[in-house]
């Protein structure tokens, strides 16, 4: 096996391993807050979240994405690449805020003031936050660091499962402080990548208008996709608000919580795969790409059929019988995470690529489609209909890209969905750095 191979299942390794602890403290977290915080108050907890992610899908313009490619083409000295990326969270840090106070009484009735004025105010913070994960872990990728951005989630996850049970120890807990505690342990994770970063390069803000010309460019391609993404596995959750309340809310946010636990698959190949892809010169690890997907979709699926087996007994030993009627909803998403997942992993080593257009074409075309059957079928069959809509978005999503992976790859449709005996002996391979 040779390096590049190496190195890759490497990563895979490692990341895997990272991406079950975190699968393991999530799902500890979510059962937790769930019987904390009862159905209405996680449905608020899960509204404080969305609503900054909200003005992140407008602002990012995938800066992030955009650096990693820059770092991995070598085209200018990685300091500098860094420090753009520096300026460009300060401004929208500082952008954002006047849009999020200047618009809040109107977003606050969007929502139908189902969230309280002081959680949403402290809320904002969510978004330089966030902005500074996503461009820090984009970073350490096109280091080809991808092991440190395993470990900063571990980090994050298991500081905040310590604070949130220590806390319920001596308090009840509320919305409120389960969002100060997702600020610290965030806090804590974006720390922790700067000191890595720190290690491989000079750790500064500067302006050079040509790498941000560059970084624009590439992100505003991959902008849209990120937008049209995030709208579709978003809109939803609005929409279950606006027609069902939100208790129909918390108990659709159990079963979307269920099902995206998937999602940490894609999360695993796709960091890696996008890593590879950007620093690879042309098409030179494209069959190592598609040995990545076709092995992303077969553990994928596997984990879906385990769980919809065990769902019903999963959600009311973990849950209570409260949560009960998020099975049915939780069943009909689990082929459309599956393609889901998929899709991002396919739209990631595209953009690695150099073509980050194609997720933003995949995902508008999946947009168009959520809007129609969300307004169709969510007043009529309540988190059932939000979750039918979802899951034919995402198969559309994953049908384009899979078309536009071969087209631009040159491979076929069997080597690219079908697992091979080869994949997983490599995983057996003794494989050193």
């Amino acid at each position: 096996m040779n390096k590049t191979k190496q190195d890759f299942h490497s990563n895979v390794v490692v990341t895997g391993i990272t991406e079950v602890l975190n699968i393991v403290i999530r799902i500890m977290l979510n059962i937790f807050l769930a019987r904390q915080l009862g159905a209405q108050g996680r449905g608020e907890y899960v509204l404080a979240l969305l609503i900054p992610g909200m003005f992140l899908t407008f602002i990012y313009l995938g800066v992030g994405e955009a650096t990693t490619a820059l770092l991995g083409k070598e085209k200018y000295p990685k300091e500098k690449i860094i420090g753009n990326l520096n300026f460009y969270i300060l401004i929208m840090s500082l952008f954002s805020f006047l849009l999020y106070y200047g618009f809040g009484q109107l977003l606050l009735k969007a929502v139908k003031n189902n969230i309280s004025v002081q959680l949403y105010k402290i809320s904002y913070c969510i978004i330089p936050i966030t902005l500074m994960w996503g461009g820090y872990a984009s970073v350490l990728l096109g280091l080809s660091s991808v092991k440190v951005v395993g470990w900063g989630r571990v980090l994050n996850n298991s500081l905040f499962l310590i604070m949130v049970f220590t806390y319920v120890y001596f308090f009840k807990i509320t919305p409120k402080i389960a969002v100060l505690f997702f600020l610290i342990t965030s806090i804590a994770e974006v720390m922790y990548l700067i000191y890595c970063i720190t290690k491989k390069s000079v750790f500064k803000i500067c302006f050079d208008l040509n790498i941000i010309k560059e970084q624009i460019k590439f992100g505003t391609r991959f902008f849209l996709g990120g937008l049209f993404s995030q709208a579709n596995r978003r809109l939803d959750t609005f929409l279950v608000n606006f027609f069902v309340g939100t208790y129909g809310l918390g108990i659709y946010g159990v079963a979307v919580n269920l099902t995206e636990m998937i999602l940490n698959v894609s999360n695993i190949f796709g960091r890696v795969i996008f890593s590879s892809s950007a620093v690879s010169k042309d098409k030179e690890n494209i069959k190592l790409t598609t040995s990545g997907i076709r092995q992303n979709l077969f553990f994928m699926i596997m984990i879906s059929i385990v769980l919809g087996i065990f769902l019903k007994h999963i959600i009311l030993f973990l849950y209570s019988k409260e949560f009960i009627s998020a099975i049915k909803p939780a069943l009909v998403l689990l082929p459309g995470i599956v393609a889901l997942g998929l899709s991002n992993v396919i739209g990631y080593s595209l953009t690695g690529y150099g073509k980050p257009e194609e997720i933003t074409k995949a995902a508008g075309i999946a947009f168009i489609f959520t809007v129609i059957l969300d307004l169709v079928l969510i007043p009529k069959y309540g988190i059932n209909g939000a979750a039918l809509a979802s899951t034919l978005a995402y198969g559309i999503s994953a049908i384009y890209l899979l078309w536009s992976y071969s087209n631009y790859s040159n491979q076929v449709l069997v080597d690219m969905l079908l697992i091979k005996k080869q994949d997983i002996i490599n995983y057996f391979v003794k494989h050193k750095s």
